[in-house]
């Protein structure tokens, strides 16, 4: 399998130009079907001024994800302005941030790999293309950010929470 459920949460690594440092925890208080265990990226540390990056993930599920199940992707920019404030920053993803799970692991993986049995993943090396984003969108890139990946079933129960947090650098 060509890719992996906890790409996704990386794929809002795009935004970034260098990234410093990646910390991934889980979240939320219902369910966790999906344990990551390894996150490994290239460059490291992560720079996307005119190169793609490539990750490596291994990530065990432990029940099936059923049909219909959806990914909601949250970002958000940290900056310190006396104590740490918090800005929603806008969905950059062609696919959207509320999708159904199948449908997007398609886009980017480039295959169905759904349905999502219980087993352990790894993934091959997986190209990141950085996207062309407006004077807006780039206002997002610099700095710490936190990304939240929800992964739902079809009536809402939550089967997986994980955040990501990290900070990017501007390098010339």
């Amino acid at each position: 399998m060509k890719t992996s459920l906890f790409m996704l949460g990386y794929f809002y690594l795009i935004n970034c130009s260098f990234v410093q440092a990646i910390d991934w925890d889980k979240c939320g208080s219902g369910k966790q079907i999906l344990q990551l265990w390894k996150l490994r990226v290239s460059p490291d540390p992560i720079s996307l001024r005119g190169n793609n990056t490539r990750i490596w993930l291994q990530t065990d599920i432990y029940e099936n994800i059923p049909a219909g199940a959806r990914i909601q992707i949250k970002i958000w920019k940290v900056r310190k302005i006396f104590w740490d404030m918090i800005f929603k920053a806008p969905c950059f993803l062609p696919t959207g941030c509320d999708v159904e799970l199948c449908r997007f692991i398609e886009y980017f993986g480039g295959k169905s790999v759904c349905p999502l049995k219980t087993q352990l993943y790894e993934s091959d090396s997986i190209e990141i293309i950085r996207p062309v984003m407006d004077s807006y969108a780039r206002s997002f890139e610099l700095g710490r950010f936190w990304i939240q990946l929800k992964i739902t079933g079809p009536n809402s129960e939550q089967l997986s929470c994980w955040s990501f947090k990290g900070e990017a650098n501007d390098i010339e």
